[in-house]
C-alpha cells in the first residue's frame, strides 16, 4: 500500500530530529546556537549527504516539506516532534544528557519562553513555522484517515478517499486495479508490521535506546516529556489491531483463530506489559517524568527494561498468531533490519 500511494509517516512522525536545524538551542558550552531555518533568510542548506538548498524567505508548508529529511533522516522539519520542539523548546542538557541543567527537576519539561512568539526578533517567523507545521500535520493525518474510508475512490491519483481500504480488500477499479493486493499479502503486511512495530519500533527504538544508554536525548518526546503517553497510546494502537477492538466497536480479532493455549499466553503477556506501562505512566504524572525514570539509580529503570523485553517477546509471538491465521512469517519479517543494536 505504501509503495502504491506513498508513505506519509516520515512527514508525520519522523524521529529523532536535529532540533538545531529548526531553531536555536543552548549548546554544550552554554552558548545559543544559530544558523537554523527560523533565523535564516534566503537559501537554507540543511547539510548532510546530497542535501538540497531550499529558499526560506517565507516559512511555508512547501518549504518545510522540502526540507524534511533533506540531507539525512535526522533533518526533520515537519510532524509531531517538530511542532513539539516549537512549543516546548529544549529540555535536555547537551553537555551531559543526564545532567538536567536546562530545565531542572524531575517534573520539568522544556520551557520555551512566550517571548519567543511575541517580542523576540524572530517571533513572527516562529509563528509562521508553527502555523505551517501544524497545518501540514492536520492535512497529512486527514489524508491517512481518508485512505480507510468505506467510500472507495474511482481514481486514487485525484481522490485518495478509501484507497488504503480498497487496495487491501481488492476493491480498486480501473487504472488503480493493479494496485490491489491479495488477502494473504494484506494479512502478511499487517501482521509483520505489527511485529516490527511492537518489537523494533516501540520496544527497541523508543524505549531500549533511552533506558540502556541512558540518555534523555533518546526518549521520543524529549522536549515535552510526554514519552509516557507515547508509550501508552502506541501500545494501545497495537492492541486495537490485534484484538479488533476500537473503543466500543468490536470487530474480528486475530486472536479468534489462535488456539486456547496460545491465546492464554498472549493475554498473560499483554497483562504484564500493561501493568508496567501503567506504572511508568503513573510515576510520570505524579513523581518523575520518563527522563528521570531511565536513570540507573531509579528503580523504575528496571520496570522499563522489563517492559522492553516483554514487548519484544510479544513481537515474536506475532509469528504464531500469523501462522494460525494462515500466514507464514519469519523472524526477519517481525524485526527491523536497521534497528539499533543495544
Amino acid at each position: 500500500v505504501a509503495e502504491a500511494y506513498g508513505s506519509l509517516e516520515p512527514q508525520i512522525n519522523a524521529w529523532p530530529l536535529d532540533e538545531n536545524m529548526i531553531d536555536y538551542t543552548i549548546d554544550a558550552n552554554g552558548k545559543k546556537t544559530s544558523g537554523n531555518i527560523i533565523d535564516t533568510k534566503g537559501d537554507f542548506n540543511p547539510g548532510g549527504e546530497e542535501s538540497k538548498v531550499i529558499n526560506v524567505d517565507t516559512i511555508s508548508v512547501e518549504a518545510i516539506t522540502a526540507l524534511n529529511e533533506n540531507g539525512g533522516a535526522a533533518n526533520v522539519a515537519t510532524g509531531y516532534h517538530a511542532v513539539e520542539f516549537l512549543l516546548w523548546g529544549q529540555d535536555q542538557d547537551y553537555s551531559n544528557f543526564m545532567k538536567d541543567s536546562i530545565t531542572k527537576g524531575a517534573m520539568k519539561a522544556g520551557e520555551r519562553p512566550l517571548s519567543d512568539f511575541t517580542s523576540d526578533k524572530y517571533a513572527q517567523r516562529r509563528l509562521s513555522y508553527l502555523k505551517a507545521a501544524s497545518s501540514k500535520l492536520v492535512t497529512d493525518l486527514k489524508k491517512v484517515a481518508s485512505g480507510w474510508s468505506p467510500n472507495i475512490s474511482k481514481d486514487c491519483s485525484v481522490n485518495f478517499e478509501g484507497c488504503y481500504r480498497g487496495a487491501i480488500n481488492h476493491l480498486l477499479t480501473g487504472a488503480d486495479a493493479k494496485k490491489n493486493i491479495t488477502q494473504n499479502e494484506a494479512l502478511k503486511q499487517i501482521l509483520s508490521g505489527m511485529g516490527v512495530f511492537i518489537k523494533s519500533e516501540i520496544a527497541n527504538e523508543r524505549i531500549a535506546v533511552a533506558v540502556l544508554t541512558p540518555s534523555e536525548e533518546d526518549e521520543p518526546s524529549c522536549f515535552s516529556d510526554n514519552t509516557h503517553r507515547d508509550i501508552v497510546t502506541t501500545y494501545q494502537g497495537f492492541k486495537n489491531v490485534l484484538t479488533g477492538k476500537y473503543k466500543d466497536i468490536q470487530g474480528k480479532s486475530f486472536l479468534d483463530k489462535v488456539d486456547a493455549k496460545t491465546k492464554k499466553k498472549i493475554t498473560k503477556l499483554m497483562a504484564s506489559i500493561e501493568k508496567r506501562i501503567d506504572s511508568i505512566n503513573t510515576v510520570a504524572m505524579t513523581k518523575a517524568h520518563f527522563d528521570y525514570q531511565i536513570r540507573p539509580d531509579n528503580p523504575q529503570a528496571r520496570v522499563i527494561v522489563a517492559l522492553k523485553n516483554k514487548m519484544r517477546k510479544l513481537g515474536d509471538m506475532m509469528l504464531i498468531v500469523a501462522k494460525q491465521n494462515g500466514v507464514d512469517l519469519t523472524s526477519d519479517d517481525v524485526t527491523d533490519p536497521n534497528e539499533t543494536e543495544i
